[in-house]
């Protein structure tokens, strides 16, 4: 029950489903990245990435002052793959989501630009 509860926990908040598909887009993206990407500052996003992570759906990688993130392979190929391929269909049938162009455009600038912001 305990893990169905984090799970559910995850995936309650728009934000965390958009990150959950930037981050399919995208495969690995960093703190600062998805920080531009949703709008919000980096200690939210923070929050964001340790609810994800209590529900295993996401998994984190230090590499020197850089945080970076991707899909956890729970949710790749897993016990919450279906979840993965449910987000990613309801996501692609949305007209009205511009994620993809978004996300797009944030990765022509170099993270350490996104970063000094």
């Amino acid at each position: 029950m305990e893990n169905i509860l984090k799970v559910t926990k995850a995936l309650s908040d728009s934000n965390r489903i958009r990150i959950i598909y930037a981050l399919y887009l995208e495969k690995e993206l960093c703190s600062c990245q998805i920080s531009e990407f949703l709008g919000i500052c980096t200690s939210t996003v923070s929050r964001h990435m340790s609810q994800l992570q209590k529900g295993d759906l996401i998994k984190v990688r230090k590499q020197g002052k850089w945080t970076f993130y991707s899909l956890s392979d729970n949710l790749l190929n897993g016990n919450f793959s279906f979840l993965l391929n449910w987000i990613i269909e309801e996501i692609d049938k949305d007209t009205d989501n511009n994620d993809n162009v978004i996300l797009s455009k944030i990765l022509l600038r170099y993270p350490e630009d996104l970063c000094k912001q």
